[in-house]
């Protein structure tokens, strides 16, 4: 997936922060973890984009795939985890439920901490 954006500031000698002006990856949370407003992300800058500069910056497939999967399936599955270890524990219905929700509450904090953790650019300037 491509996007516009302009170079908002040098982070570091090969990683730039861009502020995207498409609304492309509006409802994305990938890069930019779900923030309302501007959505700005950081990105590989190979070819030397200045601050200032229209830049296009591209987020691989795959990676968008991966985002993907982290950030609403595995809550999905452990609901349906949290749930299914209690009831082979108890038959109360209600228990079963409180673990679908446990488990649920542990899949978000479990995404939450490996996105806080993933320290790889998956974004990258392409053009300018």
């Amino acid at each position: 997936m491509r996007e516009e954006g302009a170079v908002k500031r040098i982070v570091s000698q090969n990683i730039a922060e861009v502020e995207l002006l498409g609304g492309g990856c509006k409802n994305c949370s990938c890069a930019c973890q779900g923030k309302s407003g501007p959505k700005i992300l950081q990105a590989i800058n190979e070819i030397n984009a200045k601050v200032g500069d229209k830049v296009e910056v591209e987020i691989s497939s795959p990676k968008l795939l991966g985002a993907f999967l982290l950030v609403y399936i595995l809550p999905i599955l452990f609901l349906f985890l949290g749930y299914w270890i209690v009831s082979l524990v108890t038959a109360d219905e209600g228990l079963k439920i409180f673990g679908g929700f446990l488990g649920l509450a542990l899949g978000l904090l479990l995404v939450k901490f490996l996105v806080s953790r993933n320290k790889n650019f998956s974004a990258r300037i392409v053009a300018c």
